[in-house]
């Protein structure tokens, strides 16, 4: 009945993220918030960008010396996780990937084109992606 609840609300990778968050041990899932509040913190975006029961959940969860055993607490962590690892990325990260994919694509579509099956690979090689969003005009 869980499973089917996430499916049909479309929180398929929620679920895949939750099925891996239990069988992890609690220390692993205690780190992971504990630097989610102290990134947030230095980024200041903690008491922007954060309501006042998601900071009390994270707070919680992290004096709690107990196991986090709840699915839902467990669901509602991962997906501010998942929500809030987007707005701590850094913008010039992310624009280096946004030009470095364009790039990838095209050297991959012309490599294939040429006969190496092999670089089809190269348009979602995050290594490869950003390593031509540095080396390209800056358009950043």
């Amino acid at each position: 009945m869980f499973k089917e609840d996430l499916i049909g609300k479309k929180n398929y990778p929620v679920l895949m993220n939750l099925q891996r968050y239990l069988y992890t041990p609690n220390i692993v899932m205690k780190k992971r918030l504990n630097l989610l509040k102290r990134k947030m913190l230095r980024n200041r975006m903690w008491f922007s960008k954060l309501t006042g029961v998601e900071r009390g959940l994270v707070i919680l969860s992290l004096r709690c010396e107990v196991k986090l055993v709840s699915i839902t607490l467990l669901r509602v962590l991962i997906t501010m996780l998942s929500r809030f690892s987007y707005l701590l990325e850094s913008r010039f990260i992310a624009s280096i990937e946004q030009c470095g994919k364009i790039l990838a694509g095209q050297l991959a579509k012309v490599a294939v084109s040429w006969g190496n099956k092999a670089a089809s690979s190269w348009a979602s090689n995050i290594s490869y992606i950003r390593y031509l969003g540095l080396i390209s005009k800056p358009c950043w």
